[in-house]
């Protein structure tokens, strides 16, 4: 499995992750304020992370095509 593949699964599990959360605090009481704030903050890194790894894939597949040198730091 390639660098690539490998983080697309990764970016796939995250996801399913920062879903749940979402679900989760969709069923919250509504004076369940503090877990809904945290369940929040974990969408939000959830679905930055998957946007991190949807740019480390790009990368990670133009290097396995020869179409990016290795060395240099990944930009969004």
């Amino acid at each position: 499995m390639t660098l690539a593949e490998e983080l697309s699964d990764l970016a796939h599990i995250v996801s399913a992750m920062t879903m749940q959360a979402g679900a989760v605090r969709l069923r919250l009481k509504q004076d369940q304020t503090t877990e809904r704030e945290m369940l929040t903050l974990i969408e939000g890194a959830g679905r930055e992370a998957v946007e991190e790894l949807r740019r480390m894939m790009t990368s990670a597949q133009l290097l396995e095509e020869g179409q990016l040198k290795s060395g240099g730091p990944l930009k969004p």
